[in-house]
């Protein structure tokens, strides 16, 4: 099963990272601010230039907000730990919609939000087929085969570096987004190239 919650959270750690929680309290402390610095993911960028390029239709906007670690420790502390991985993307999502010049009450509220919500893990093909439908509850049934953005949906996750990380019910309309949109935020953790990606959709009819 490759579904996981963080309740169980030393389950959803890769094995690669074994030694490298051991020793992620040599770089921080527990609760201690891991930045991320504003950068691109060459993944991400591909997988969304091939999804506008075949299937996605000119109305429907998908971004996504990239930024790289300091080093895998820090990757291992966000996949194994519940409180850090939350408490990184919350501030990623305020920072962005402050940048996006919205209410800053609006912005703080919805960060705390985001802590208090549950989280999945998938990883692999069931990552893929996750990452797929929430693409396609959008607006899949007018404009394109869920098997479409499934198969391109599975080159993204092939290798088995990239994880899926999914906030339940966490909608990012009216914080990071102005058009229609679907719950849960969607983040991919990349534990090769120590980034970690957030996506957002809307439709704008």
């Amino acid at each position: 099963m490759s579904k996981s919650y963080f309740v169980c959270c030393t389950s959803i750690a890769v094995s690669a990272f074994a030694s490298v929680q051991a020793s992620a309290a040599e770089f921080r402390g527990v609760g201690e601010f891991i930045p991320g610095v504003v950068s691109e993911s060459r993944a991400a960028i591909a997988y969304q230039q091939d999804l506008f390029k075949s299937i996605l239709s000119h109305n429907y906007l998908l971004n996504h907000y990239s930024y790289a670690l300091a080093n895998a420790a820090d990757v291992g502390v966000i996949v194994s730990r519940s409180g850090e991985f939350k408490k990184f993307v919350s501030g990623k999502v305020q920072d962005i919609c402050l940048s996006q010049n919205r209410p800053e009450e609006e912005c703080r509220s919805a960060s705390q939000k985001m802590r208090v919500s549950a989280v999945e893990v998938w990883d692999n093909q069931d990552a893929s087929f996750v990452l797929a439908n929430w693409l396609y509850k959008l607006d899949g049934e007018n404009w394109y085969y869920f098997s479409d953005l499934q198969r391109k949906t599975s080159s993204y996750f092939e290798g088995g570096t990239r994880k899926l990380f999914v906030v339940k019910g966490w909608d990012a309309g009216g914080v990071l987004a102005n058009g229609l949109t679907v719950p849960d935020f969607p983040v991919v953790v990349d534990i090769r190239d120590n980034t970690v990606t957030l996506w957002t959709n809307e439709l704008n009819d």
